[in-house]
């Protein structure tokens, strides 16, 4: 029995420095870091493997180089996976600039028609084991979680809606827990989250919890079983690299809320807090030296 089967997207990171991001028509100086391992489902599966959770990571990949690397990633953190490997696909790439002040622009390499090709290649594809699911639907595995049976918890951001206007319409009716970052809460909802306009009830179909990650700022929650939104600071670090802390808190959320049982209010504190620490350091994989930290402040 798996605690949580992710599934969804993978990606290789290409990773430069630039000591700022770049302007409309400017150019920088970029310097090569490494590759990486990423993708949003991806990061979310590895943090919850890092947080010790059992994961089941099920994603495409191409019959390429890049193929290769990340199932040689995969066996080296001990992650169980299936992978679609089809021929007319190329496995999904980015390249990541890294600013001196820890912010980043990503570019993304998987175009609207792979994207619909990966559509038909997850069908069929049996999903049982699992204590829960997790998706970001950055690759349409609708399908696939349509007969899951356990809580699924989805989280979305704004190039997923550009692309898939549909998977918010899909999260409200299927899921648990629908995790927003600013950008896609604003994308949806035509205005800056709050926690007055959070409680609205418009446009939540059937979801239990709705939270909407601010990055420095915390996050805000509504729940709809005890009828209130939660407001939840964040901890000042010194900041490295946010790349991936979205997807860190994804997982502390799930491991702590889902996992060990914790009220919804202690699982935002622990999500915020664990994400914090993560962009103290470089990639976007959480590192057991974060969640020590996190868990001492925490007190776990």
């Amino acid at each position: 029995m798996y605690d949580v089967i992710c599934v969804g997207d993978v990606a290789v990171d290409d990773v430069y420095h630039v000591d700022r991001l770049p302007g409309s028509d400017q150019k920088v100086h970029a310097r090569p870091l490494g590759r990486y391992l990423g993708g949003t489902t991806c990061n979310t599966a590895v943090a919850l493997r890092v947080l010790g959770d059992r994961v089941l990571f099920v994603t495409l990949i191409g019959n390429d180089e890049e193929g290769e690397f990340i199932q040689e990633q995969f066996r080296n953190l001990g992650i169980d996976f299936r992978s679609v490997r089809p021929d007319n696909i190329k496995t999904p790439t980015t390249q990541v600039l890294l600013a001196n002040n820890g912010e980043k622009a990503i570019l993304l390499f998987f175009t609207a028609e792979e994207m619909e090709l990966a559509r038909s290649y997850f069908r069929g594809i049996s999903l049982d084991g699992g204590r829960l699911a997790f998706t970001t639907l950055s690759l349409p595995v609708y399908e696939v979680l349509y007969e899951f049976k356990a809580p699924i918890v989805v989280s979305l951001e704004e190039p997923t809606l550009e692309w898939q206007p549909e998977a918010f319409t899909w999260a409200i009716s299927h899921a648990h827990t629908l995790i927003l970052d600013r950008r896609a809460f604003q994308w949806i909802y035509h205005e800056q989250p709050t926690p007055l306009n959070l409680s609205n009830e418009r446009d939540k179909g059937s979801v239990e919890n709705l939270i909407v990650t601010l990055g420095s700022q915390g996050s805000l929650a509504y729940s709809r079983k005890e009828g209130r939104t939660i407001v939840t600071p964040t901890i000042e670090i010194e900041v490295l690299d946010t790349t991936g802390a979205g997807d860190v808190f994804n997982a502390a959320f799930i491991h702590s809320y889902y996992i060990s049982g914790q009220p919804l209010e202690k699982a935002l504190q622990y999500a915020n807090i664990v994400a914090a620490f993560s962009c103290e350091d470089h990639g976007p994989m959480l590192s057991q030296k974060a969640v020590q930290k996190a868990n001492h402040l925490f007190g776990n």
